[in-house]
């Protein structure tokens, strides 16, 4: 029986993922083509600033990425993509309110941010 080669983009998410597990760069380039646009507006909902929003999609991708092999598809692949990068984007939002520490000046009574690292 003649084996037929199938185009990565006509993979459903599941066979991309197992494609893209065994090096095929292509199958998981689809993967991104298909669920950028669902994790970009996820990350400008919480990010609130379109620069950070694609800079947290491209680090989403990557982890997902690094991770691909302990994707065990109990879930659909855009479910764990997009919890990916939910945490990832509260990750980001975390360290932004850390490095930030409000100081009260007594003797003027107001409130003044002070970075982190200036203290």
């Amino acid at each position: 029986m003649e084996r037929v080669e199938v185009s990565a983009r006509e993979l459903t998410d599941g066979e991309a993922v197992e494609r893209a597990k065994r090096g095929d760069h292509e199958a998981f380039r689809v993967l991104v083509e298909r669920h950028r646009g669902r994790v970009q507006a996820l990350a400008l909902r919480i990010l609130r600033d379109r620069a950070a929003a694609e800079d947290a999609t491209q680090d989403a991708f990557l982890k997902a990425y690094a991770a691909l092999e302990g994707f065990e598809s109990r879930s659909k692949f855009g479910t764990w993509m997009y919890r990916l990068a939910y945490n990832h984007c509260l990750d980001l939002k975390r360290r932004d309110r850390s490095a930030r520490q409000v100081e009260w000046d007594d003797a003027r009574g107001d409130v003044g941010e002070t970075p982190a690292h200036a203290l």
